[in-house]
């Protein structure tokens, strides 16, 4: 009970399998989570441009070869309760490979938990971890078109259990002659569990996601607008019960049975592959991100209230040598997450 709960905490959002309840678990699915504060504002997923921000090379390898080398970045996020998540990030550039090496490790704290018998009596007090380490590889090898690879390892710990895994991230992008517009395509999160909680559970599956980008930049106005679409491999995201009268609503007939009211399944289910993003230039020193999830915005609203689940916003002020991001995403009715990431310049040798 307590990993299905820690699970679905750090999923952010519950993602449906294309036949209803999964014949495995998804595992790991803290690897979801937006690790900095662009990301966070720019609806959990990288856009097909990085121009330099270390925090999203960790999350598209594709982006790597474009962030400048000598980069240090720090994130930290606190969620609800006393759930924290941070990561730290370092870039370095390394000529004999013709390209740039990253390095990053970041975790998940959901703080003391209380440990009872089958009775409900208190036995104390024990942690919850879950951490992933990184290293990654890109390069540019054309003046159009850049590559990258990322492996990374995954541990998560829950009290004296844990499980461990490995992942594999992928991506490519290209950019047109007027350096407008990109789009990029990747593959996150392919590989496999190497252990298991205690050799009774289930070998779960990594949260396979992949998603297809493109982001253009207005000629003559300081706006810059993308479109993600992300887990194009599973079509279904929608999880349908027709005996759930709260979140499908039901029509009463003279004869007092009931039936589904009848809806757009398809628009829903299409638009839950689609998030929306902008930001605005305004200086080279200040930008603004705003985006919409659809899928995030369906699954954590009620019928009765909708709050702003789903959108997100956040800005960035940097300086030649220091860069601060900050995001505000509303992902529960019960509260917003503030997210803030800093990096900076240091000297280095590769």
């Amino acid at each position: 009970m307590l990993v299905a709960l820690i699970g679905a905490v750090s999923s952010g959002y519950l993602i449906s399998e294309a036949n209803g309840q999964p014949s495995r678990p998804t595992v790991f699915t803290f690897l979801n989570l937006p690790t900095s504060a662009r990301l966070n504002a720019l609806g959990g997923v990288a856009p097909a441009v990085s121009r330099g921000e270390i925090h999203l090379s960790a999350w598209h390898p594709a982006l790597i070869a474009d962030a400048p080398g000598g980069l240090l970045g720090l994130s930290v996020v606190n969620y609800a309760s006393d759930i924290r998540a941070g990561q730290a990030i370092t870039l370095r550039e390394s000529p004999k490979t013709r390209g740039k090496f990253l390095y990053s490790a970041g975790f998940i704290n959901y703080g003391s938990l209380e440990r009872t018998d089958p009775a409900g009596n208190s036995l104390g007090q024990f942690s919850a971890n879950e951490v992933v380490i990184q290293t990654g590889w890109g390069t540019r090898f054309a003046k159009q078109f850049t590559a990258g690879v990322s492996v990374k390892y995954i541990g998560s710990f829950l009290d004296s259990y844990s499980s461990g895994g490995l992942a594999l991230d992928m991506g490519a992008s290209w950019q047109d002659t007027s350096g407008r517009s990109q789009c990029a395509i990747q593959f996150r999160n392919f590989g496999t569990t190497l252990w298991t909680y205690s050799p009774l559970s289930t070998r779960g599956r990594l949260p396979l996601d992949v998603q297809l980008s493109y982001s253009n930049r207005l000629e003559h106005m300081p706006l810059r607008w993308g479109i993600v679409m992300h887990q194009l491999h599973n079509w279904k995201l929608r999880y349908t019960d027709p005996l759930d009268t709260w979140y499908n609503p039901q029509l009463l007939f003279a004869d007092e049975t009931e039936s589904p009211k009848k809806g757009t399944p398809f628009i829903d289910e299409a638009f839950r592959h689609f998030v929306l993003q902008s930001e605005l230039l305004l200086s080279k020193n200040l930008q603004f991100q705003f985006s919409y999830n659809h899928q995030r915005r369906k699954e954590l609203t009620l019928p009765t209230r909708s709050g702003s689940s789903g959108f997100a916003w956040g800005f960035a002020l940097h300086t030649k040598r220091f860069r601060l991001d900050y995001s505000r995403a509303a992902m529960t009715l019960s509260g917003t997450t503030h997210q803030f990431s800093v990096s900076s310049t240091m000297k280095s040798k590769s």
